[in-house]
């Protein structure tokens, strides 16, 4: 078993990305976790690999109150160097993207509101 973490303050966000990835993954594979709270992220991922599952990939929403997705991410990263991330966002401009980019924090940017295919080719070309 392997984890996908969804982080989005919208539960109906967090709910949509959940079923479309539920529909191409194998659920003996994968599990997929949804985040309201961004500061839940990295208890959730320790409590994921205590019991061996790693997380593979974030999707990450860039506009949620007390952290943003860029500083999710990049406190995540800061312990798990190894988990990919997505932003999926309609806030996130392309500085911002340009520059977690650079410095090689994410795999790629998903403008919300997003096709399925879109989310699903990336999540695929990652996994």
């Amino acid at each position: 078993m392997k984890a996908i973490l969804c982080i989005d303050d919208d539960n109906l966000i967090t709910q949509m990305v959940r079923f479309q990835l539920t529909k191409s993954l194998d659920p003996n594979d994968w599990v997929i976790e949804s985040v309201n709270d961004p500061t839940a992220v990295i208890g959730l991922i320790g409590e994921l690999r205590s019991i061996e599952i790693p997380t593979y990939l974030m999707i990450v929403d860039y506009q949620m109150p007390v952290m943003n997705g860029a500083q999710v991410i990049r406190e995540v990263k800061k312990q798990f160097p190894d988990i990919s991330c997505i932003i999926l966002s309609g806030q996130a401009n392309n500085t911002i993207v340009s520059e977690l980019e650079n410095e090689g924090l994410i795999a790629g940017f998903i403008h919300k509101p997003w096709k399925e295919t879109d989310l699903m080719d990336k999540v695929l070309s990652l996994l």
